[in-house]
């Protein structure tokens, strides 16, 4: 018996009604779909924050019954317990670092956050 394994990313506004911004789009759901069928996948680990309903889940509960979707990502309350920072993933608008060095007239004390992001001057 093999094993599969695929990661699919996307914008948290897609997965689900509970996400900020969330945007109703079929042609999201269809990719899902058709990923679980042409790969015949039958377990979603999703990344969720507990925004449960998700597309993803919904479609796991419908293809599959309960117990084959988990949602992989503790919300903020259950975070530190398990030694995960409360705050991640926190928006940054793009831009905003170079703007700063503008208003500061600094190029050369670039923070690691800055190094790290792949920000080319």
């Amino acid at each position: 018996m093999s094993s599969l394994v695929i990661v699919f990313s996307t914008q948290h506004e897609l997965q689900g009604e509970k996400f900020a911004g969330y945007v109703k789009d079929p042609l999201y759901e269809q990719l899902l779909k058709n990923l679980i069928a042409a790969e015949k996948l039958d377990f979603v680990f999703e990344e969720a924050s507990g925004k449960t309903p998700t597309i993803a889940e919904k479609l796991a509960l419908a293809e599959w019954g309960p117990n084959h979707y988990l949602d992989v990502d503790p919300n903020r309350d259950q975070r530190e317990s398990l030694g995960i920072s409360a705050t991640t993933n926190e928006p940054w608008m793009i831009g905003t670092l170079q703007m700063r060095r503008l208003q500061t007239g600094s190029s050369s004390n670039r923070t690691q956050r800055e190094r790290s992001s792949g920000f080319n001057e």
